[in-house]
C-alpha cells in the first residue's frame, strides 16, 4: 500500500475549507461540547464524567461523518462503539508515552491521527485503523507530529493562560466569567484536531478501492 506525503499547508487549506462548509455545524459542536463539559465540571462525579466522556466520543463521531461529503452521521454512528473504544485504548497508550518524557505519547498521537475517520467513514475495527493509520502517516510523520504538537500547544496556553488570570484577578477557577471563555476555548481546540484529522485523510491518496472511499 502506497501512501502520499502531505504538508502542513495541504492540511490548513483543507481544514479551512471543511470549517467554512460546516461553519454552522462546528460552532454548534462547539457549544454542544462546552455545555456537556460545564454539566460535568459542575455537578461532577464519576459516574457524570464517564457518562460526558461517551457523549463527546457519540459527538466526535457525528461530526466526523458531517464532514465528509454525502456521507449520513445517523450510519456512522455505528461506528460508535469502534470509536469509544479506539478512543480508550489510544488515550491510555498516549497517556503512558507522555509520562515518559512527553516525547513517546506525541509520536502515537501523530501515527494515529487519522484513527477517527478511519472507523467512522471506512467502517474499519479498532486494530486495523490503528495499524492504517500508523502506515499512512509514515511519509508525513513530520507534518502530523507539528498538529500533533500545535493541538497540545494551544491547549497547554489556554490552560496556562486561564491559571494565571484566574490568579490575576483573584477569583476562583469556577468563577462563570472566567471558566465559560476558557471552557470554549478547549471545546474550540478539541473541534478543530477533529476538523483537521478529518482534512488529513482527505490529503493523503491511498492505492486500493476499499480505502479510497475513506479518503474521498
Amino acid at each position: 500500500m502506497e501512501y502520499r506525503a502531505i504538508s502542513l499547508s495541504d492540511v490548513v487549506a483543507g481544514a479551512m475549507a471543511l470549517f467554512r462548509e460546516n461553519r454552522s455545524y462546528l460552532i454548534g459542536g462547539v457549544l454542544a461540547l462546552g455545555f456537556m463539559n460545564y454539566v460535568s465540571d459542575r455537578f461532577g462525579g464519576t459516574s457524570l464524567s464517564v457518562a460526558m466522556f461517551f457523549g463527546q466520543v457519540f459527538l466526535q463521531c457525528l461530526t466526523t461523518a458531517k464532514l465528509f461529503d454525502n456521507y449520513d452521521p445517523v450510519i456512522a454512528s455505528r461506528q460508535y462503539r469502534g470509536l469509544a473504544i479506539a478512543s480508550i485504548l489510544s488515550g491510555i497508550a498516549i497517556g503512558f508515552g507522555m509520562l515518559l518524557l512527553i516525547v513517546p505519547g506525541v509520536v502515537l498521537m501523530a501515527r494515529w491521527y487519522l484513527v477517527t475517520p478511519l472507523i467512522v467513514r471506512n467502517e474499519m475495527a479498532v486494530g486495523e485503523a490503528l495499524r492504517t493509520s500508523w502506515a499512512a502517516t509514515k511519509p508525513s510523520q513530520g507534518t502530523f507530529l507539528l498538529l500533533s504538537c500545535g493541538y497540545l500547544g494551544v491547549l497547554a496556553a489556554i490552560l496556562v493562560g486561564g491559571m494565571l488570570v484566574v490568579r490575576g484577578l483573584g477569583v476562583s477557577p469556577g468563577t462563570l466569567y472566567v471558566s465559560l471563555p476558557i471552557n470554549l476555548l478547549v471545546c474550540a481546540t478539541i473541534v478543530a484536531g477533529w476538523v483537521t484529522a478529518v482534512a488529513s485523510a482527505n490529503a493523503v491518496e491511498v492505492s486500493g478501492a476499499r480505502l479510497r472511499t475513506v479518503f474521498a
